[in-house]
């Protein structure tokens, strides 16, 4: 170091003389001038390091998890709707995902397994066996349900601000005001936007207790140690996963079994996934398109005509759980047209169109078999 400084000196000194001789610069002023600029580059030197460092430590705060889905959710382990009136946690987490391998979107009702981060931002003490469940059904984790399941994480014991004060599996959290993320993979989820928005909803529930439990905490007894040790939202989004609404079309003819193609077209005021499709007697397409973050969005799928087959087609659609879709749903079967309605609540139909071969080609192609069969 001594050397590196007395080179520096030296150097100082020369470039003094040379700006005296060929600025014609006062000496004591170029030094001066020389000196803020040798300063100046050790100055961001040191910045730059303090940078570095703290991206380092930065990343060093994320802690990586294994959610374990199918599990019963946190009320029902307390034995009742919890209240989660803590403010030991900042109220709203929020989610985003890995870059690789993210998901862009999901087909509305579907059950999604992904990767998601969840930033964690903690109170002023410190809190013991903490546990974050996720809703798979789309129902909170802190609602009394006992048809609902979750996906559980549990927080690492390492790194800090995670730690293992008790020797257990679950981990505890060193609050006084950090933060953290934790990477929670394999979590399930069903694919339904949050309200007042068109991305994934992530409904989550906190639970934690306020001192150690003494090496007894485990994923099968993990519960809040009472009916306001948690923090709970409904409202949490995995950060630009879109939820997409859908129809989903089969093809039925009559004769049953006809190999004749048909080619349906979709439409809304957003792209459609796909544009079209071309079906046989029981192929189905489903036709997808984002949900609008409120109201509602058009889809509308065409068949077109065909020679040989009856004009009006006979079109019955129904939504997902196979109850009528009348009030979202606009059928012509003249047309052959589906126009649906979608929104968070309607997000989804189902529908059979059958065409109908008309007499004469049914006739015509009665002949070509005999024929063939003489043959």
């Amino acid at each position: 170091m001594g050397n590196i400084i007395g080179e520096a000196e030296r150097s100082l000194v020369f470039a003094a003389v040379l700006g005296k001789v060929y600025l014609g610069m006062p000496f004591f002023l170029f030094v001066l001038h020389v000196f803020r600029l040798w300063k100046a580059s050790f100055q961001i030197l040191y910045l730059s390091v303090l940078f570095a460092l703290a991206g380092v430590a930065a990343q060093a705060q994320t802690g990586v998890v294994n959610a374990i889905s199918g599990q019963t959710c946190a009320a029902e382990r307390f034995g009742g709707t919890l209240n989660c009136t803590s403010q030991d946690f900042a109220t709203i987490l929020s989610f985003d995902q890995p870059a690789i391998g993210a998901l862009a979107s999901c087909r509305a009702g579907e059950i999604v397994t992904i990767d998601v981060t969840a930033s964690i931002q903690g109170g002023s003490a410190s809190r013991y066996d903490i546990g974050l469940f996720t809703g798979e059904t789309g129902v909170s984790p802190s609602t009394f349900d006992t048809g609902s399941t979750c996906s559980l994480a549990l927080f690492p014991t390492s790194p800090s601000p995670f730690l293992d004060s008790d020797g257990d599996v679950c981990g505890d959290f060193r609050n006084q005001n950090s933060s953290a993320s934790m990477l929670m993979q394999d979590v399930k989820v069903k694919c339904l936007p949050a309200t007042g928005s068109n991305e994934l909803a992530i409904p989550y529930t906190l639970v934690f207790a306020n001192s150690a439990s003494g090496n007894s905490c485990t994923a099968a007894n993990i519960a809040p140690s009472t009916s306001a040790k948690c923090i709970s939202s409904s409202a949490a989004t995995v950060t630009n996963v879109i939820v997409n609404g859908y129809i989903t079309v089969t093809k039925q003819t009559d004769p049953i079994g006809d190999t004749e193609a048909f080619l349906f077209s979709a439409s809304s005021n957003e792209t459609v996934t796909p544009s079209s499709a071309s079906l046989s007697d029981g192929q189905s397409a489903t036709f997808e398109v984002a949900l609008p973050a409120s109201g509602s969005r058009v889809l509308t799928i065409s068949e077109a005509a065909i020679d040989g087959w009856d004009s009006t087609a006979n079109i019955t659609c129904l939504q997902p759980d196979g109850s009528s879709a009348a009030s979202y749903v606009t059928i012509d079967n003249v047309a052959r047209t589906i126009s649906a309605s979608l929104d968070a609540t309607n997000f989804g139909a189902v529908c059979t169109i059958t065409n109908t071969k008309t007499q004469e080609m049914a006739d015509l192609v009665t002949v070509k078999t005999l024929i063939s069969g003489d043959a």
